[in-house]
């Protein structure tokens, strides 16, 4: 009679969503006592309910917080809302972004002279042997 029970609401669980978690966990306690059930299919499918909630349940994120602090941007975004004052780099700004520029432009010329210097090596080494 037990397992009779047990087997409706397991059918009944495959053709209904349950709403309430109070239920959910009612149904998960019944799949972990019809984990050992006697036909293969019934056991299967009840393992790999199971196995889904035990994954619903460590892959929740709820202590996790994304939220992003005000004062990290504070400083970018609030001379552009005061709109009486430009936003002027320091010169601290200024000479790291002049050495980031120079370094910048010394890559692109080796990648843009690199492979002409090389194509031009091997002509004039072709044409003196």
């Amino acid at each position: 009679m037990v397992t009779q029970c047990l087997l409706m609401h397991f059918h009944a669980y495959m053709h209904a969503q349950p709403i309430c978690l109070q239920v959910l966990s009612v149904f998960n306690l019944l799949l972990f006592s019809i984990r050992g059930h006697p036909t293969s299919e019934v056991s299967r499918k009840a393992k790999q309910l199971v196995f889904g909630f035990q994954a619903m349940s460590f892959l929740k994120t709820e202590g996790l917080s994304y939220a992003v602090k005000k004062e990290d941007y504070l400083k970018y975004f609030r001379r552009a809302a005061d709109r009486n004052r430009l936003y002027v780099p320091s010169e601290e700004e200024k000479a790291a972004d002049q050495a980031e520029a120079t370094k910048a432009a010394a890559v692109a010329l080796g990648v843009v002279l690199g492979p002409v210097v090389l194509i031009g090596a091997l002509v004039a080494g072709s044409k003196i042997g």
